[in-house]
């Protein structure tokens, strides 16, 4: 299988941040090539280090321009916001066809269940 590669960025709580990075190294398929605390290093590491996910703090100030800024430069990344204390999240790409987003309500719904009617 191979390793996803993922960076950890502006996530305020330090609590958060440390779950975050804990879990995903736990998992044994990701690998998380470093941690920032602000977003302004977040373009130089994407343009020095292959990255596949970004993993990064979403506040009310966060603007949705940034994410969009980020995905035209880097097509290829998957970002997942963290929304405040990490209850709630949002993922955002480039180039979303029809498939991807029903891949994304079959995972939500959870692949392995049966369909109710």
């Amino acid at each position: 299988m191979e390793i996803i590669r993922c960076l950890i960025a502006d996530i305020p709580q330090k609590v958060l941040a440390d779950i975050v990075q804990s879990m995903t190294q736990q998992d044994g398929t990701i690998d998380v090539v470093g941690q920032v605390s602000g977003i302004h290093n977040v373009s130089g590491i994407l343009n020095r280090e292959k990255i596949d996910v970004l993993i990064m703090g979403m506040r009310d100030s966060t603007p949705q321009q940034l994410c969009k800024d980020i995905l035209k430069k880097f097509p290829g990344l998957l970002i997942v916001g963290l929304i405040d204390d990490g209850r709630m999240a949002m993922a955002c790409w480039a180039d979303v066809g029809k498939n991807d987003i029903l891949d994304i309500i079959r995972a939500w719904r959870g692949a392995d269940e049966e369909p109710t009617q």
